[in-house]
């Protein structure tokens, strides 16, 4: 029962979609085989960035590290204190 409903859902969602929810299940992949150390991180960012390349996603850094979004995110913490 539930498998039909998986297979319902995935029926309902658009190419798009559906590639994009492949490219997040194999980078969760790439990031358990990091996180065991089956792979190296130079081995990790390589395979994601062709697994990106093919799957033309485009996924943003972190604000963090490209500087984008930082006032907001010192906002939100100011709205907190």
């Amino acid at each position: 029962m539930k498998n039909e409903s998986i297979t319902e859902a995935w029926e309902t969602l658009t190419h798009a979609e559906k590639r994009h929810r492949l490219f997040l299940q194999q980078k969760e992949t790439l990031d358990q085989f990091l996180k065991t150390g089956a792979i190296s991180q130079a081995q990790h960012d390589k395979s994601l960035g062709e697994l990106k390349e093919k799957m033309n996603e485009q996924q943003p850094e972190p604000a963090e590290t490209t500087g984008e979004n930082v006032m907001d995110t010192d906002r939100d913490r100011r709205r907190r204190i």
